[in-house]
């Protein structure tokens, strides 16, 4: 997960550079402007480029507020630069506010604004020399009301009341922008009507995403749901007089003492790193409740006895996950059991052998996490070098100076 969210920055901000960079050089090209100037102009998008980058980031860091459905706003983000390196050729109005209506949206008005921001800048930076002040002012009229409408509460009712807003706006600007001289609004009838028609592309958009989120959100509380009965679940397992943990108990007082040191262990390393901590304590657990059957394939053995006794999907997968004979941990949680029950297992063993001190717990650690790292075990873990790190100094420092 941790690997899988760090793809999506890095393909956000290369993605915001790239639209910027892309813009900057293709309406140079266009224009025929000489390479130094579309050099000039390349570096101050990169510039804005960074600004947007910069303060993105921030609020998310600093007011918690997300940029959502990163993926698509870099495409939109991509098509509204290439909509501004036309602009002088051809009219597309306001396309170029798509990715600013989906921030604003999804994210709040901090981020929809800072995107606006970067856009009516690239947009200065490329039509500076036809973009007056009026003009300015109007566009960011415009763009201050389309961010308060998609702010407000929204519903399948109120929508096409904002549509006619959005179509009224864009209409009195009009009018402003040729000060109530009709004539000249006939002269430029293709413009206005072209800015009209990208006004309700934007409604429709705005109608579509509107849709999409609301779908999404029926998913994501369909999967609340499911982690709701999955917590329950775990509850009930977890507790002493569960009857496939008190069978544990009975056929075995040293594996049973055993799982409950792993259960321990592995509850406090997914603590410190954020996962799931009910789900690791009975990783833990359970991870050799297959040994009861008296069968040689324990792991088989455990995944059966798991399902029989309708154990969450995702604890089934740790139980299987544990073992590097297996298939190898998918989860922060099975990497964590995985872990724990080499590096104690492997302790314990040279203990009894009376060789563990002749090897440091720095040593013990670093020689398991580097054996699983070079056989590609943690290849699906999902966690990138520093949370295996982090992991690895929680076993150095925390388990065994405890």
């Amino acid at each position: 997960m941790r690997q899988k969210n760090y793809r999506i920055w890095l393909f956000f901000t290369l993605g915001v550079y790239l639209s910027m960079l892309f813009g900057s050089i293709y309406h140079g090209l266009i224009s025929g402007m000489p390479m130094y100037e579309i050099v000039a102009n390349s570096v101050l998008s990169g510039m804005i480029a960074y600004l947007l980058d910069y303060a993105v980031k921030y609020i998310q860091l600093k007011r918690n507020r997300r940029l959502q459905d990163k993926i698509w706003f870099v495409v939109l983000f991509f098509l509204a630069n290439a909509v501004l390196a036309q602009e002088n050729a051809v009219a597309f109005g306001y396309l170029w506010m798509l990715p600013v209506i989906m921030a604003a949206m999804c994210s709040g008005a901090e981020q929809g604004g800072v995107v606006f921001a970067a856009l009516l800048a690239q947009k200065l930076l490329l039509e500076g020399s036809v973009f007056s002040t009026r003009e300015m002012l109007i566009v960011v009229l415009f763009g201050v009301v389309c961010i308060w409408l998609v702010l407000q509460k929204l519903s399948m009712q109120v929508l096409p009341y904002i549509g006619l807003i959005i179509l009224a706006c864009s209409g009195i600007l009009q009018i402003l922008r040729y000060r109530f001289l009709f004539d000249r609004m006939q002269e430029h009838v293709r413009a206005i009507v072209g800015e009209e028609i990208s006004v309700v592309v934007l409604f429709g958009f705005l109608c579509f995403y509107y849709w999409y989120r609301e779908q999404k959100g029926k998913t994501r509380e369909e999967d609340l749901v499911i982690q709701r009965r999955q917590r329950k679940q775990l509850s009930n397992i977890l507790e002493a007089d569960y009857g496939l943990l008190l069978r544990l108990q009975e056929y075995s007082g040293k594996l049973f003492i055993h799982c409950m040191k792993i259960s321990s262990v592995s509850a406090q390393a997914a603590r410190h790193m954020g996962g799931n901590v009910q789900l690791a304590q009975a990783g833990g657990l359970y991870h050799e409740i297959g040994r009861i059957t008296g069968e040689k394939d324990y792991v088989a053995a455990g995944v059966r006895l798991a399902e029989e006794n309708d154990f969450p999907e995702n604890l089934i997968e740790v139980i299987k996950q544990h073992s590097t004979g297996y298939e190898n941990p998918k989860t922060l949680e099975a990497t964590i059991v995985m872990f724990t029950d080499s590096i104690i297992s492997t302790s314990d063993y040279l203990e009894q052998k009376g060789k563990r001190k002749a090897i440091s717990d720095k040593q013990l650690v670093e020689s398991i996490f580097e054996h699983r790292i070079s056989n590609g075990i943690l290849a699906e873990s999902g966690l990138d070098e520093a949370a295996i790190e982090r992991l690895k100094q929680f076993y150095i420092r925390q388990y065994f100076m405890a």
